[in-house]
């Protein structure tokens, strides 16, 4: 496991989102404290189902907010943002790439997973932008380009660093044996 602060921009989205669903968080925080009531040994909950749905939406934000920040609409500004400017948006991103660098340089390749193909375009991008050589695989690969890209990563001598893939993209047929890293983003 590699820990990844919070960019500053990471840290604003977050707080917000905290800020603007505080009334949910209290109200589960105080529900917990009280031990949610027992009755006939199951747990009862005096919170409505209408908090439950607010906090699961909640924690995708929260999980969006700590995986880049552009995956926020309007979070990249008016113009195209720069690779530097992605990077210092990201804690995450920012170690990656700092990881990247070493692990191509001693010769290594790299399968990156994300659970979200918005997250992929943002890798798509930074990947683009730093030079390295890489193909895709996401839920919009059909199965032609999906044997292609396959096999393309898997070849002899193939010059592709990396293979970006969500994780319900994976799964039966995927086979990435030529892949000696893999980074779950």
């Amino acid at each position: 496991k590699v820990y990844c602060p919070l960019s500053e921009m990471q840290l604003f989205y977050y707080k917000l989102l905290l800020l603007k669903d505080a009334d949910v968080v209290a109200r589960l925080e105080a529900d917990n404290r009280a031990g949610g009531g027992r009755e006939g040994g199951k747990k009862q909950h005096s919170v409505c189902g209408t908090d439950w749905k607010r906090m699961q939406m909640l924690l995708t934000q929260l999980r969006k907010a700590s995986s880049h920040p552009f995956l926020f609409k309007g979070a990249e500004g008016e113009t195209e943002a720069t690779v530097d400017e992605m990077v210092e948006a990201s804690g995450k991103l920012k170690t990656l790439d700092r990881l990247l660098v070493k692990l191509h340089k001693a010769g290594h390749r790299c399968v990156i997973f994300s659970q979200w193909k918005h997250t992929l375009d943002i890798l798509d991008d930074f990947l683009r932008g730093r030079g390295y050589r890489y193909t895709r695989l996401d839920g919009g690969t059909n199965r032609i380009r999906r044997v292609i890209n396959i096999d393309a990563f898997n070849a002899p001598e193939s010059p592709l660093f990396a293979f970006l893939m969500t994780t319900r993209a994976g799964g039966l047929g995927v086979n990435l044996q030529t892949a000696d890293t893999v980074i779950l983003f």
